[in-house]
């Protein structure tokens, strides 16, 4: 991910955790505390009846950013948890956290396990290691130099408490006065008490944003400070719904960050990339030997697509200021690996030295970051965007191997980033989205039934646009006799349980040019069950009833509050499912009632017919897009009902008479 270490973990592992932490010298967890008797928050203890579901309840949970006048933040963190359960203490026992030492640092002011009166059981932890993050042997390794302090808990048990309390100090940001902090009052289960605390020199204007709160915040000045308070007691439960859009009226929360535009951080990331982008001589001649065959501009920005998303390996260097700052294309060549900002650097540059124009973007993997909140910390990904003579871009994931030039990964479809240009300048961006009917995944099964119940036929997989990735990566490699015979079995199965599969044919996964088609022949496959006088054809399609659970659950919840988003239902896609069957001579389907339901939420069909001796079961659903207010939660639970009518598991043949 290249960015994602340091824009988004690096401080975020440290908001979740719950222990103390090692620091550049040493690991220590003093015993200073408050004293126990005179702590409020402990008479915060609930009634586990009363929290029915919940392992654990937060009785406290406390926040304050200390922005000092040297540009030092420090983030100071108080959690005080009550044990519900024995998951609850099972989860709490053991603790661990992340943290960059060559520019943070931690203090623990304490960690311990109390009694609801105040008494303490354990004031320390029983054992504490620290170590460095080991890269994950994968495809994709990440060598960091944050570090993981582990730690036991004794004594944790239902009806105890944890308390703990640490600062986070940031000794020096990557960009001056980024102090950027997200603050969810409501993150599903209620909180006893609920504080973010920001301190900050007069002189600092902090950006404040602020989404449905029912309480305002208290603000004072004195010292040449400025203090602002955001609290509030027992905050309210917010149940989880289905299809829920992540932008909403329900939860509470408060964003706080530096007084900073998208200036200040487009050209903090030029000027530690300008000198990324020159054409050095092993550069070009690399690109120039890339390119000789190509005929047109668009042949030559593939070619180069290709070799940087197929031909350097994904590794992750987030060391030092390597968490932020792209390596040079010469080491990228050399050592034939990189991360996201390596990999659009080096095809930026590339195409830089053909002559045409290309630049990075800044963006979140998840699509999650904001337009109204400029900091970097909210970027974990990057990409590239090759300006097009007609106007406009066309954006590149050069990490996404198997997504061809012109497609996007699903995840950051829709997404807000950050373009920037050589001299500082930027330009804000929205990553396109696919159309539903623009990613169209097929499944075809045809075939001949015989007098005695066999099924023999063919099936058929393709895949157009993004969503085609997933089926070439699985054909990545040409597959031997071995895998070929158990893939070929594997589909032929999930469709008729007895079947047989031969004659698998697939593609090259790593030809963009080649169609994502997989084929596979069946045999012997049982498909009939006999029933007195008719066979009940089995219909290899799943049936449609699930839709109709999904309905009555969300039709069973409490009035929705959560506008609700389309694309979550069914995706942005589109699915075409076909079943031709010849039957024997004079052979006729009772053929089960046709469905059709429409909604801004989709669309589906289902239609049975026969024509001749040919049977043929068509299904076709494309996912809808949109957010909607809750009050049409009706019309969803209508639609998934109307789709769960498609029911049809069997459908009965009649043989003739005589």
């Amino acid at each position: 991910m290249g960015l994602t270490q340091r824009f988004a973990s690096a401080v975020v592992a440290l908001l979740f955790a719950t222990s103390s932490p090692g620091i550049a010298q040493g690991i220590k967890v003093p015993s200073v505390a408050p004293t126990p008797a005179d702590d409020s928050l402990y008479r915060l203890v609930v009634d586990p009846v009363m929290h029915e579901g919940e392992t654990t309840h937060p009785i406290a949970d406390l926040a304050t950013v200390t922005v000092e006048s040297d540009g030092r933040v420090l983030k100071t963190f108080r959690r005080v948890i009550q044990v519900l359960t024995d998951a609850g203490a099972s989860q709490l026992r053991e603790q661990q956290f992340g943290y960059v030492p060559g520019h943070q640092s931690f203090d623990v002011h304490w960690i311990r396990v109390v009694r609801p009166n105040g008494s303490v059981i354990s004031a320390a932890p029983t054992q504490i290691q620290e170590s460095d993050v080991p890269a994950p042997v994968s495809t994709s390794p990440i060598y960091s130099d944050q570090k993981v302090v582990r730690m036991s808990l004794s004594g944790i048990a239902v009806g105890t408490i944890l308390d703990v309390e640490f600062t986070v100090e940031e000794r020096k940001p990557v960009l001056k006065n980024d102090f950027a902090q997200t603050y969810v009052f409501t993150p599903g289960v209620s909180i006893g008490k609920a504080r973010l605390v920001l301190d900050v020199p007069s002189s600092i204007k902090p950006l404040i944003r602020e989404e449905n709160l029912d309480f305002k915040p208290v603000t004072s000045a004195s010292g040449g400070r400025a203090r602002y308070v955001w609290s509030r007691d027992t905050t309210p439960k917010v149940r989880a719904e289905p299809f829920a859009s992540d932008s909403n009226g329900v939860v509470m929360r408060v964003r706080i960050g530096g007084p900073l535009n998208w200036n200040d951080v487009s050209h903090w990331y030029a000027d530690l990339a300008r000198d990324r982008y020159k054409a050095t001589a092993t550069l070009s001649r690399t690109v120039d030997s890339l390119v000789a065959g190509a005929k047109t501009r668009d042949d030559s920005i593939r070619a180069i697509h290709r070799w940087v998303a197929q031909d350097i390996r994904y590794v992750g260097i987030e060391l030092g200021i390597g968490g932020y700052q792209p390596r040079m294309p010469d080491t990228v060549i050399a050592t034939g690996y990189g991360d996201c900002k390596d990999k659009a650097t080096l095809f930026v540059a590339a195409l830089t030295h053909l002559g045409i124009r290309a630049y990075p973007v800044l963006l979140s993997i998840n699509a999650t970051a904001r337009r109204d909140l400029p900091t970097p910390q909210q970027f974990n990904h990057e990409i590239a965007a090759v300006a097009l003579s007609s106007g406009g871009y066309r954006f590149v994931d050069l990490t996404s191997s198997f997504n061809a030039y012109g497609e996007l990964p699903r995840s950051i479809q829709g997404g807000f980033g950050l373009l920037i240009f050589p001299d500082g300048r930027n330009e804000e961006v929205t990553i396109p989205a696919d159309a539903p009917t623009s990613d169209v995944q097929t499944t075809t099964i045809t075939g001949t039934l015989s007098a005695d119940g066999k099924f023999e036929g063919h099936y058929v997989e393709t895949a157009v646009g993004s969503i085609a990735a997933a089926m070439r990566a699985s054909f990545a490699s040409p597959l031997d006799s071995t895998q070929r015979v158990n893939a070929a079995r594997t589909v032929a199965r999930k469709y008729f349980s007895s079947a047989d599969g031969d004659s698998l044919l697939a593609f090259n996964g790593k030809d963009y040019a080649a169609l994502a088609r997989v084929s596979v022949r069946i045999i012997n496959a049982d498909a009939t069950t006999r029933a007195g006088t008719v066979e009940l054809l089995n219909n290899p399609f799943a049936s449609f009833a699930k839709m109709t659970t999904a309905a009555d659950d969300i039709a069973r919840l409490p009035t929705r509050r959560f506008p609700i988003d389309a694309s979550k239902i069914v995706g942005r896609l589109t699915g075409i499912s076909e079943f031709r069957v010849t039957l024997p001579e004079g052979w006729r389907a009772r053929l089960p009632v046709n469905v059709s339901a429409t909604s801004v939420f989709g669309s589906y069909t289902a239609t049975y017919s026969q024509e001749g001796r040919d049977l043929l079961i068509d299904r076709r659903i494309v996912g809808g897009t949109g957010i909607y207010p809750p009050s049409r939660v009706d019309e969803l639970v209508t639609w998934l009902r109307a789709i769960g009518r498609d029911d049809t598991k069997f459908i009965v043949l009649e043989k003739p008479t005589n």
